[in-house]
Protein backbone atom coordinates (compact mmCIF):
# COMPACT_ATOMS: atom_id res chain seq x y z
CA UNK A 1 0.00 0.00 0.00
CA UNK A 2 1.29 3.54 -0.76
CA UNK A 3 1.65 6.35 1.43
CA UNK A 4 -0.82 8.52 -0.26
CA UNK A 5 -3.39 5.98 0.57
CA UNK A 6 -2.21 5.08 3.81
CA UNK A 7 -2.89 8.95 4.41
CA UNK A 8 -6.46 8.63 3.28
CA UNK A 9 -7.12 5.97 5.42
CA UNK A 10 -5.66 6.65 8.78
CA UNK A 11 -6.05 10.65 8.43
CA UNK A 12 -2.42 11.45 9.05
CA UNK A 13 -0.15 13.01 6.80
CA UNK A 14 3.05 12.32 5.30
CA UNK A 15 4.78 14.36 7.56
CA UNK A 16 3.46 12.64 10.61
CA UNK A 17 3.48 9.18 8.99
CA UNK A 18 7.56 9.61 8.57
CA UNK A 19 7.96 11.48 11.87
CA UNK A 20 6.22 8.52 13.27
CA UNK A 21 8.52 5.55 11.27
CA UNK A 22 12.15 7.64 12.37
CA UNK A 23 10.50 7.82 15.97
CA UNK A 24 10.77 3.91 15.35
CA UNK A 25 6.83 3.16 16.44
CA UNK A 26 6.83 1.24 12.85
CA UNK A 27 8.98 -0.15 10.39
CA UNK A 28 7.42 -0.78 6.84
CA UNK A 29 9.32 -2.53 4.37
CA UNK A 30 11.33 -0.37 1.56
CA UNK A 31 10.98 -1.06 -1.68
CA UNK A 32 14.79 -2.25 -3.02
CA UNK A 33 14.92 -0.34 -5.94
CA UNK A 34 13.72 3.51 -5.41
CA UNK A 35 13.44 3.16 -1.35
CA UNK A 36 9.62 3.87 -1.22
CA UNK A 37 8.01 2.86 1.75
CA UNK A 38 5.45 -0.19 1.02
CA UNK A 39 2.56 -0.27 3.49
CA UNK A 40 1.41 -4.06 5.07
CA UNK A 41 -2.19 -4.45 6.34
CA UNK A 42 -0.35 -4.55 9.49
CA UNK A 43 1.59 -1.53 9.13
CA UNK A 44 -2.03 0.42 8.02
CA UNK A 45 -3.97 -1.22 11.89
CA UNK A 46 -0.68 -0.01 13.83
CA UNK A 47 -1.03 3.48 12.07
CA UNK A 48 -4.72 3.74 12.87
CA UNK A 49 -3.89 3.16 16.46
CA UNK A 50 -0.92 5.56 16.60
CA UNK A 51 -3.42 7.93 14.77
CA UNK A 52 -6.24 7.40 18.20
CA UNK A 53 -3.14 7.75 20.53
CA UNK A 54 -2.43 10.75 19.02
CA UNK A 55 -5.29 12.81 19.15
CA UNK A 56 -5.55 11.61 22.70
CA UNK A 57 -2.38 13.98 23.00
CA UNK A 58 -0.15 11.15 24.23
CA UNK A 59 3.40 11.12 23.08
CA UNK A 60 5.55 8.78 21.13
CA UNK A 61 7.28 7.42 24.41
CA UNK A 62 4.00 6.91 26.04
CA UNK A 63 2.59 5.18 22.81
CA UNK A 64 6.49 2.90 22.36
CA UNK A 65 5.31 1.86 26.20
CA UNK A 66 1.65 0.88 24.72
CA UNK A 67 2.93 -1.30 22.10
CA UNK A 68 5.80 -2.84 24.31
CA UNK A 69 2.93 -3.67 26.86
CA UNK A 70 0.00 -4.18 25.12
CA UNK A 71 -2.08 -5.64 27.94
CA UNK A 72 -1.43 -2.98 29.84
CA UNK A 73 -3.56 -0.30 27.64
CA UNK A 74 -6.26 0.10 30.33
CA UNK A 75 -3.03 1.54 32.90
CA UNK A 76 -1.65 3.35 30.11
CA UNK A 77 -5.03 5.45 29.10
CA UNK A 78 -5.55 5.77 32.81
CA UNK A 79 -2.32 7.07 33.99
CA UNK A 80 -2.88 9.84 31.17
CA UNK A 81 -5.90 10.84 31.77
CA UNK A 82 -5.32 11.50 34.92
CA UNK A 83 -2.10 13.36 33.78
CA UNK A 84 -4.71 15.13 31.62
CA UNK A 85 -7.33 15.68 34.63
CA UNK A 86 -4.60 17.59 36.70
CA UNK A 87 -3.20 19.27 33.61
CA UNK A 88 -6.88 21.15 33.22
CA UNK A 89 -6.86 21.69 36.39
CA UNK A 90 -3.82 23.77 36.34
CA UNK A 91 -4.81 25.53 33.41
CA UNK A 92 -7.90 26.07 34.53
CA UNK A 93 -6.14 28.14 37.80
CA UNK A 94 -3.98 29.97 35.21
CA UNK A 95 -7.56 31.05 33.75
CA UNK A 96 -9.05 32.29 37.07
CA UNK A 97 -5.40 33.46 38.09
CA UNK A 98 -5.15 35.89 34.44
CA UNK A 99 -8.93 36.89 35.15
CA UNK A 100 -8.56 38.21 38.48
CA UNK A 101 -5.39 40.06 37.56
CA UNK A 102 -6.77 41.64 34.22
CA UNK A 103 -9.84 42.50 36.53
CA UNK A 104 -7.81 44.61 38.78
CA UNK A 105 -5.40 45.85 36.18
CA UNK A 106 -5.22 49.74 35.00
CA UNK A 107 -5.20 50.54 30.92
CA UNK A 108 -1.90 51.85 31.74
CA UNK A 109 -0.51 49.19 33.90
CA UNK A 110 3.24 48.61 33.44
CA UNK A 111 5.04 45.52 33.22
CA UNK A 112 7.57 46.23 35.51
CA UNK A 113 4.61 45.98 38.15
CA UNK A 114 3.66 42.44 37.17
CA UNK A 115 5.90 41.05 40.21
CA UNK A 116 3.10 41.87 42.61
CA UNK A 117 1.22 39.46 41.77
CA UNK A 118 3.77 36.31 41.88
CA UNK A 119 1.93 34.96 45.13
CA UNK A 120 -1.13 35.47 44.03
CA UNK A 121 -2.13 32.54 42.18
CA UNK A 122 -5.91 31.71 42.34
CA UNK A 123 -6.36 27.74 43.38
CA UNK A 124 -9.61 26.19 42.80
CA UNK A 125 -11.97 25.79 45.50
CA UNK A 126 -13.68 22.64 46.53
CA UNK A 127 -17.04 23.39 44.26
CA UNK A 128 -15.02 24.24 41.44
CA UNK A 129 -13.24 21.05 42.02
CA UNK A 130 -16.33 19.03 42.37
CA UNK A 131 -17.58 21.01 39.06
CA UNK A 132 -14.24 19.79 37.45
CA UNK A 133 -15.10 15.95 38.83
CA UNK A 134 -18.35 16.42 37.42
CA UNK A 135 -17.51 17.26 34.08
CA UNK A 136 -14.54 15.32 33.62
CA UNK A 137 -15.05 12.24 36.11
CA UNK A 138 -11.91 10.32 37.42
CA UNK A 139 -11.48 6.85 36.06
CA UNK A 140 -9.30 5.44 38.90
CA UNK A 141 -11.72 3.20 41.00
CA UNK A 142 -11.93 1.18 37.58
CA UNK A 143 -8.16 1.12 37.10
CA UNK A 144 -7.66 0.13 41.18
CA UNK A 145 -10.66 -2.58 40.43
CA UNK A 146 -8.37 -4.11 38.04
CA UNK A 147 -5.16 -4.71 39.17
CA UNK A 148 -6.82 -5.96 42.41
CA UNK A 149 -8.90 -7.79 40.75
CA UNK A 150 -6.69 -8.67 37.66
CA UNK A 151 -5.90 -12.27 38.20
CA UNK A 152 -9.80 -13.08 37.63
CA UNK A 153 -10.68 -10.99 35.26
CA UNK A 154 -9.68 -13.23 32.21
CA UNK A 155 -13.33 -14.87 31.49
CA UNK A 156 -15.73 -14.63 28.43
CA UNK A 157 -17.61 -11.29 28.62
CA UNK A 158 -21.72 -11.11 29.35
CA UNK A 159 -24.30 -8.36 30.30
CA UNK A 160 -24.62 -9.54 33.93
CA UNK A 161 -20.39 -9.74 33.85
CA UNK A 162 -20.29 -5.65 33.05
CA UNK A 163 -23.31 -5.45 35.46
CA UNK A 164 -21.18 -6.70 38.28
CA UNK A 165 -18.38 -5.05 37.11
CA UNK A 166 -20.14 -1.96 37.41
CA UNK A 167 -21.33 -2.51 40.82
CA UNK A 168 -17.58 -3.58 41.78
CA UNK A 169 -15.80 0.25 40.52
CA UNK A 170 -18.83 1.64 41.75
CA UNK A 171 -18.18 0.34 45.46
CA UNK A 172 -14.52 0.67 45.04
CA UNK A 173 -15.63 4.36 43.65
CA UNK A 174 -16.70 5.31 47.11
CA UNK A 175 -13.60 4.38 48.73
CA UNK A 176 -11.22 6.34 46.71
CA UNK A 177 -11.90 9.84 48.62
CA UNK A 178 -10.85 7.58 51.61
CA UNK A 179 -8.90 5.11 52.28
CA UNK A 180 -8.12 3.90 48.77
CA UNK A 181 -6.51 7.40 47.67
CA UNK A 182 -3.03 6.41 48.23
CA UNK A 183 -3.56 3.06 46.38
CA UNK A 184 -4.16 4.79 43.08
CA UNK A 185 -1.20 7.07 44.09
CA UNK A 186 0.90 4.12 44.43
CA UNK A 187 0.01 2.23 41.02
CA UNK A 188 0.04 5.41 39.10
CA UNK A 189 3.73 5.58 40.34
CA UNK A 190 5.18 1.64 39.64
CA UNK A 191 6.65 1.11 36.86
CA UNK A 192 4.27 -0.76 34.34
CA UNK A 193 6.70 -3.72 33.31
CA UNK A 194 7.24 -4.26 37.12
CA UNK A 195 3.09 -4.09 37.51
CA UNK A 196 3.14 -6.91 34.06
CA UNK A 197 5.19 -8.91 35.79
CA UNK A 198 3.89 -8.95 38.88
CA UNK A 199 0.01 -9.59 37.27
CA UNK A 200 1.55 -12.77 36.05
CA UNK A 201 3.45 -13.49 38.72
CA UNK A 202 -0.27 -13.44 40.65
CA UNK A 203 -1.64 -15.04 37.99
CA UNK A 204 0.65 -17.97 38.34
CA UNK A 205 -0.02 -17.99 41.96
CA UNK A 206 -3.83 -17.78 41.97
CA UNK A 207 -3.33 -21.28 39.97
CA UNK A 208 -1.71 -23.12 41.66
CA UNK A 209 -4.15 -21.94 45.19
CA UNK A 210 -7.33 -22.96 42.38
CA UNK A 211 -6.04 -26.24 41.29
CA UNK A 212 -4.95 -27.54 45.05
CA UNK A 213 -4.97 -30.74 46.24
CA UNK A 214 -4.32 -32.43 49.74
CA UNK A 215 -0.76 -33.34 48.15
CA UNK A 216 0.00 -29.75 46.98
CA UNK A 217 -1.45 -27.81 50.17
CA UNK A 218 1.41 -28.66 51.88
CA UNK A 219 3.75 -26.98 49.41
CA UNK A 220 0.94 -23.70 49.54
CA UNK A 221 1.05 -23.94 53.29
CA UNK A 222 5.15 -23.60 53.10
CA UNK A 223 5.41 -21.04 50.55
CA UNK A 224 3.43 -18.70 53.35
CA UNK A 225 5.59 -19.89 56.21
CA UNK A 226 8.72 -19.04 53.92
CA UNK A 227 7.47 -15.69 53.24
CA UNK A 228 6.75 -14.92 56.55
CA UNK A 229 10.07 -16.01 57.36
CA UNK A 230 11.55 -13.45 54.87
CA UNK A 231 9.39 -10.40 56.31
CA UNK A 232 10.51 -11.42 59.91
CA UNK A 233 14.58 -11.22 58.70
CA UNK A 234 14.55 -8.52 55.97
CA UNK A 235 14.25 -5.57 57.52
CA UNK A 236 13.60 -3.30 54.11
CA UNK A 237 10.60 -5.66 53.78
CA UNK A 238 9.47 -4.69 57.48
CA UNK A 239 9.99 -0.93 56.83
CA UNK A 240 7.33 -1.19 53.73
CA UNK A 241 4.50 -3.73 55.67
CA UNK A 242 5.22 -0.69 58.58
CA UNK A 243 4.28 2.31 55.97
CA UNK A 244 2.32 0.26 53.72
CA UNK A 245 -0.03 -1.29 56.80
CA UNK A 246 -2.94 1.61 57.36
CA UNK A 247 -2.99 3.05 53.96
CA UNK A 248 -2.35 0.53 51.50
CA UNK A 249 -2.43 -2.92 52.85
CA UNK A 250 -5.31 -2.54 55.20
CA UNK A 251 -7.78 -0.47 52.57
CA UNK A 252 -7.17 -3.27 50.18
CA UNK A 253 -8.02 -6.18 52.55
CA UNK A 254 -10.91 -4.31 53.64
CA UNK A 255 -11.88 -3.85 50.53
CA UNK A 256 -11.52 -7.99 48.94
CA UNK A 257 -13.58 -8.67 52.47
CA UNK A 258 -16.31 -7.05 52.26
CA UNK A 259 -19.44 -6.41 49.81
CA UNK A 260 -16.76 -7.48 46.44
CA UNK A 261 -16.28 -10.45 48.13
CA UNK A 262 -19.60 -12.10 46.75
CA UNK A 263 -19.46 -9.94 43.34
CA UNK A 264 -16.54 -11.59 42.50
CA UNK A 265 -17.38 -14.79 43.01
CA UNK A 266 -20.65 -14.27 41.15
CA UNK A 267 -18.19 -12.79 38.24
CA UNK A 268 -15.67 -15.46 38.34
CA UNK A 269 -16.62 -18.93 39.75
CA UNK A 270 -13.22 -19.69 40.42
CA UNK A 271 -12.88 -16.93 42.96
CA UNK A 272 -14.85 -19.05 45.24
CA UNK A 273 -12.33 -22.14 45.20
CA UNK A 274 -9.54 -19.89 45.21
CA UNK A 275 -10.59 -17.77 48.08
CA UNK A 276 -11.76 -21.85 49.91
CA UNK A 277 -8.17 -23.36 48.93
CA UNK A 278 -6.43 -20.33 50.25
CA UNK A 279 -8.24 -19.62 53.64
CA UNK A 280 -7.59 -23.85 54.27
CA UNK A 281 -4.08 -23.11 54.02
CA UNK A 282 -4.39 -19.68 56.11
CA UNK A 283 -6.04 -20.74 58.95
CA UNK A 284 -3.78 -23.66 59.40
CA UNK A 285 -0.68 -21.74 59.13
CA UNK A 286 -2.36 -19.17 61.80
CA UNK A 287 -3.23 -21.84 64.41
CA UNK A 288 0.35 -22.58 64.27
CA UNK A 289 1.88 -19.03 64.72
CA UNK A 290 -0.59 -18.34 67.44
CA UNK A 291 -0.71 -21.46 69.40
CA UNK A 292 1.80 -24.13 67.79
CA UNK A 293 5.16 -24.28 66.77
CA UNK A 294 5.39 -21.56 64.57
CA UNK A 295 4.50 -19.07 67.62
CA UNK A 296 8.58 -17.87 68.05
CA UNK A 297 7.95 -16.86 64.56
CA UNK A 298 4.89 -15.12 65.47
CA UNK A 299 6.25 -12.64 68.30
CA UNK A 300 9.00 -11.94 66.37
CA UNK A 301 7.10 -10.64 63.44
CA UNK A 302 4.97 -8.93 66.03
CA UNK A 303 7.80 -7.12 67.84
CA UNK A 304 9.62 -6.01 64.15
CA UNK A 305 6.01 -4.92 62.38
CA UNK A 306 5.21 -2.91 65.77
CA UNK A 307 2.17 -5.32 66.77
CA UNK A 308 0.33 -4.47 62.87
CA UNK A 309 0.31 -8.24 62.41
CA UNK A 310 -3.16 -9.19 63.72
CA UNK A 311 -3.76 -12.22 62.55
CA UNK A 312 -5.89 -12.98 65.22
CA UNK A 313 -8.74 -10.97 63.52
CA UNK A 314 -7.42 -10.84 60.21
CA UNK A 315 -5.22 -14.13 59.47
CA UNK A 316 -5.95 -13.03 55.76
CA UNK A 317 -2.95 -10.90 55.74
CA UNK A 318 -1.11 -14.17 56.19
CA UNK A 319 -2.03 -14.58 52.35
CA UNK A 320 -1.74 -10.93 51.20
CA UNK A 321 1.89 -11.23 52.32
CA UNK A 322 2.79 -13.91 49.94
CA UNK A 323 0.76 -13.13 47.06
CA UNK A 324 -0.15 -9.35 46.80
CA UNK A 325 2.32 -7.28 48.72
CA UNK A 326 5.24 -7.64 46.29
CA UNK A 327 3.39 -4.92 44.38
CA UNK A 328 3.69 -2.34 46.75
CA UNK A 329 7.14 -2.79 47.77
CA UNK A 330 8.59 -1.90 44.31
CA UNK A 331 8.68 1.97 44.50
CA UNK A 332 11.99 3.42 46.65
CA UNK A 333 11.15 3.72 50.23
CA UNK A 334 11.69 7.75 50.31
CA UNK A 335 9.13 8.22 46.99
CA UNK A 336 6.82 5.30 49.05
CA UNK A 337 6.59 8.10 52.18
CA UNK A 338 6.20 11.36 50.40
CA UNK A 339 3.17 9.36 49.06
CA UNK A 340 1.83 8.18 51.62
CA UNK A 341 2.77 11.49 53.55
CA UNK A 342 0.76 13.28 50.83
CA UNK A 343 -2.99 14.77 51.06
Amino acid sequence: MKISDVCKATGLTKKAIYYYINAQLLNPERDKHNSYHHFSEEDLHRLRIIAVMRNFGMSCEQMKLAFRYPNMVNFFMHQHMETLRQQLASNLENVRSISSLLLSMPPQYNIDSLDEFLDRQYQLTDQERSALDFLCPSQDARMVSIFIWCTFLDVEESEYRHFLWRKMTELTQKELSGSLRYVAKVIYSTDPKYIRSNSLNRYQDSMLVIKMNNASKENVKQRLINDLITLSNDETLQIYWNLNYEKVMFPIFNLKNGPLNELMIQYNENYKLYLNHLNICVNEVAWELLHGSLNDLYQSLKQVLHDQFDIENYPGIIGYNSFEKALYTQLPIPVMKKILASE
